[in-house]
């Protein structure tokens, strides 16, 4: 039941191999995610690690609801450890957005979840830090119907694309699984040193054969903003940069939410750091 914390596992390098899920929960009555036991989930981890023929490179991650801010600080507990991860519906836990800026992430909600403030600015927070999490938000779907437990969540948990995605990561291996948005020009690093007052970028964005109806970009340094041109292929100039800052250029893309019941987007983006 919810609040959920789930770990995945798959076999060793086969298309065939099974995925295992690990479901820890809290005992009846308890009503957080403490200290004690994310260190029993992290050593029921290590023991199925131990026991069973796992792909160390491809541990993922799930948590949504109250269990989402457990899901967030147990990143952060096994730095390196999980190739990927889906949040949905949740507030961050205590770790700072910088401890797991690097993880791939996929964050849900819905627009009428009373969650969803908080799962925006945790989306929000991992961007500023220089991550690249995506984001669906339906507009309509809820949290979680009580009677028969079908909602927004239980749609973006079973959404082919986002479990596709999620499985397809490799831990230390960058992401190339779309949906993707990529700065190309003027490079491919995550960070450029220029002497120049103002940028150019370009690149491409694709979303698994999904429209993609806009790009734009934010400059966190001095709050400038804008369109980028183009779709698929897109560009934009004239960026302002603030001298003796550190410039975190912002590129997001706009796409389908894979819940055509309860519409909504998917952004995804990719962040330049310009100093």
């Amino acid at each position: 039941h919810y609040p959920a914390l789930k770990l995945f596992a798959s076999g060793r390098q086969q298309a065939s191999d099974p995925v295992i899920m690990l479901w820890p929960c809290r005992r009846a009555g308890d009503s957080e995610w403490t200290d004690q036991y994310l260190r029993l989930t992290s050593g029921l981890l290590d023991q199925f690690i131990a026991q069973f023929r796992v792909d160390t490179n491809r541990l993922y991650l799930d948590a949504g609801s109250g269990g989402l801010n457990a899901g967030w600080d147990f990143l952060a507990m096994r730095p390196g450890d999980f190739a990927a991860a889906r949040l949905l519906a949740g507030w961050p836990g205590g770790a700072k957005a910088s401890a797991i800026k690097d993880v791939p992430i996929w964050a849900f909600c819905a627009a009428d979840d009373g969650l969803v403030s908080d799962t925006r600015n945790l989306v929000r927070s991992l961007r500023t830090a220089g991550g690249n999490p995506l984001y669906t938000e339906s507009v309509s779907g809820g949290h979680l119907d009580t009677f028969t437990g079908f909602g927004a969540m239980s749609v973006f948990y079973c959404t082919p694309a986002s479990v596709n995605w999620l499985l397809a990561h490799r831990r230390g291996t960058a992401s190339t699984n779309e949906p993707l948005l990529s700065i190309t020009n003027p490079t491919q690093q995550a960070v450029l040193l220029t002497g120049t007052t103002n940028l150019s970028l370009s690149g491409s964005a694709e979303a698994l054969g999904q429209a993609v109806t806009g790009v734009c970009w934010t400059n966190s340094a001095n709050g400038a903003n804008g369109n980028a041109s183009g779709i698929n292929v897109w560009s934009t100039t004239a960026i302002p940069l603030s001298a003796n800052k550190t410039n975190l250029i912002n590129v997001t893309a706009t796409t389908t939410s894979w819940a055509p019941a309860f519409g909504g987007n998917t952004t995804f983006s990719d962040t330049l750091t310009v100093i």
